[in-house]
């Protein structure tokens, strides 16, 4: 349940993928949850390229739906700006070697009931959907290229500014929704870069929640 990093290069460029597991476990106290927080602010001292929502695809229970609605209270409203919902277990049928299309996601999407808190992550979010699968190739090294490709694509989107987590869920622990803030990204850096290079720090902080 504690909060745990990962590094590891894709395509000779540094990342780091951030887990929070017990972030929304109601079992924990104030205490615990505060700790936790502390230890993920030092993780990404200098933001976050993405927020990743980790949803089995057709499974989504009332469980997960109280989860997703809980980290969105504590990730703010401008967590969508960042915010990339990945879908797992997204072969298509017809074809086991191939991923289901972007518009075949959104199309299962757009059938959920309209206060579906999916539904409408997604639609917040500007419907940034990416389809994996993490076992069976070759649709596992696609997924990770789509995956990074669209991580990317959001940090131009949102040029070049991150997810500040300087004080991330400094109010959550109050029982707080705080909004969260953008930073810009150094302009040394390029726009496929969110840290500089030489300096031996991360180019890419992601945060991932899976529901």
């Amino acid at each position: 349940k504690a909060v745990s990093y990962r590094d590891y290069m894709f395509y000779r460029r540094p990342c780091r993928i951030i887990d929070t597991p017990g972030f929304s476990d109601t079992s924990r106290s104030r205490e615990e949850i505060a700790e936790e927080l502390d230890r993920f602010k030092a993780y990404a001292p200098h933001g976050l390229s993405a927020l990743l929502f980790i949803v089995p695809r057709g499974r989504f229970t009332p469980e997960q739906e109280a989860a997703l609605q809980d980290i969105r209270s504590m990730l703010g409203v401008t967590c969508s700006d960042h915010a990339i919902v990945v879908f797992t277990h997204c072969l298509d049928p017809l074809n086991r070697h191939q991923l289901l299309r972007r518009d075949q996601i959104l199309d299962e999407v757009s059938q959920l009931p309209g206060n579906s808190g999916l539904r409408q992550l997604v639609e917040e979010c500007k419907h940034r959907v990416v389809a994996v699968e993490n076992v069976l190739e070759p649709a596992r090294t696609e997924s990770r290229n789509r995956l990074h490709q669209r991580i990317l694509d959001t940090l131009e989107e949102n040029s070049n500014a991150t997810y500040d987590v300087t004080n991330f869920f400094k109010d959550a622990v109050k029982g707080q929704a705080p909004e969260g803030r953008l930073v810009e990204v150094p302009a040394k850096c390029s726009t496929k870069i969110l840290r500089d290079q030489t300096s031996g720090k991360m180019e890419w902080s992601i945060y991932c929640k899976e529901l």
